[in-house]
């Protein structure tokens, strides 16, 4: 929550929503959605400097109305970060038989389930 409050009230809106079933959404669907969007407004000219920001705007494209916007924004933010070139050094590494510590299998692993 401390690292990442754009992930976490992503993950809050998707679960009001879920929540709220097929009846009209809360209004902490409204206010976790509002407060979601605020940053990722604010992260429109901005550094993106951590992977959660990706998978936070992804889960607002998921959820929101109109998903295309923040997918396209999501895509620039991955490509910011070099997210792209990810499954292309797992690739890379594993035909060339380089071993990788756990930690950069981790980060890899989850980069590219962003990607």
């Amino acid at each position: 929550m401390e690292r990442t409050p754009w992930t976490f009230d992503s993950i809050l809106a998707v679960a009001a929503k879920i929540r709220s079933g097929s009846g009209p959404p809360s209004p902490t669907f409204h206010k976790c959605l509002d407060e979601a969007q605020g940053i990722a407004r604010s992260s429109l000219f901005g550094p993106i400097v951590r992977k959660e920001a990706v998978q936070g705007m992804l889960l607002l494209a998921a959820w929101s109305p109109n998903g295309w916007l923040p997918s396209g924004h999501a895509m620039r933010m991955a490509l910011d970060l070099g997210l792209n070139r990810a499954l292309e050094k797992l690739a890379d590494d594993s035909e060339h038989g380089k071993r990788r510590t756990e930690e950069e299998d981790r980060n890899l692993g989850a980069i590219s389930l962003v990607v």
